[in-house]
């Protein structure tokens, strides 16, 4: 009786694994995060000021669907154009040390999003980061972004593509 009780246990603990890994769904799609070359956009003089100066701003895209990457790459223009209406309108706060609000900005972070889309003429975009600075994104600067992962630039993204597209077409 224990030698029966102790192998059904045995196999159960053995085979349950395999079960559960057979049945386990895929893993969800990731976000793609693209960083998008600097731009000079107003920002304000002091805290509250209405008055603005040029300041060069990094802008991070956070684009959730995997297809839909080449074509907020091939539209960048268009997305830049947006982003600097918006700050034309609404210039980016700055705090007391007079660096761009952090936490200012990622509270408009949809806003941005909708001003790109659109622009683009797609939802594509759901989030827009903006960093103060023209300089490559750093690790801690990514470590603030959903799922703390470094970004994509547009160049490789389009090589790919348009490496697809030839394929399809001499087919």
């Amino acid at each position: 009786m224990v030698k029966t009780i102790t192998f059904t246990l045995l196999l159960f603990v053995c085979c349950a694994p395999v079960a559960m890994a057979e049945e386990a769904p895929p893993p969800p799609e990731t976000d793609t995060i693209l960083q998008v070359s600097h731009i000079l956009a107003p920002a304000q003089s002091r805290p509250g000021s209405w008055t603005t100066t040029m300041r060069p701003m990094t802008p991070i895209l956070v684009v959730p669907k995997a297809y839909n990457v080449p074509l907020v790459c091939q539209r960048v223009p268009r997305l830049i154009e947006a982003l600097l209406n918006y700050f034309l309108k609404e210039p980016a706060p700055v705090d007391r040390k007079l660096h761009l609000d952090s936490t200012a900005l990622e509270a408009k972070k949809a806003v941005m999003a909708a001003h790109v889309n659109r622009a683009i003429g797609i939802d594509a975009v759901s989030e827009v980061y903006v960093f103060e600075g023209g300089k490559a994104l750093s690790a801690g600067v990514a470590s603030r972004l959903p799922g703390g992962k470094a970004s994509t630039a547009c160049g490789p993204v389009l090589e790919e593509y348009e490496k697809k597209i030839k394929a399809i077409l001499e087919e």
